[in-house]
């Protein structure tokens, strides 16, 4: 797979990763009082922005599990309501 098809795909595959790597992230660096994006970025402004990373694709993988079964559930409904539409006969 090419970097360019990875960006396109990247909501699915965090959202693949597996449950017990964010679990252990969380654990383990979330909870250290020192692990903030004030006190990274006073060492080093690239680890700033890798922290700013790392804490969004936990909170998107965190979304994105909650949302995902809705997002499957609404496009099912949507299926149904189509098929309810179409015979019904409204457009």
């Amino acid at each position: 797979m090419s970097f360019k098809d990875q960006l396109k795909n990247y909501g699915d595959t965090i959202a693949d990763k597996p449950e017990k790597m964010f679990i252990k992230f969380r654990k383990v660096y979330m909870s250290m009082e020192e692990f903030n994006f004030n006190r990274i970025e006073q060492v080093s402004k690239s680890c700033a922005s890798l922290f700013t990373w790392a804490t969004a694709t936990e909170k998107f993988q965190r979304v994105k599990k909650e949302v995902g079964p809705k997002e499957k559930a609404l496009s099912e409904a949507m299926v149904k309501l189509k098929d309810v539409e179409q015979k019904l006969g409204v457009k």
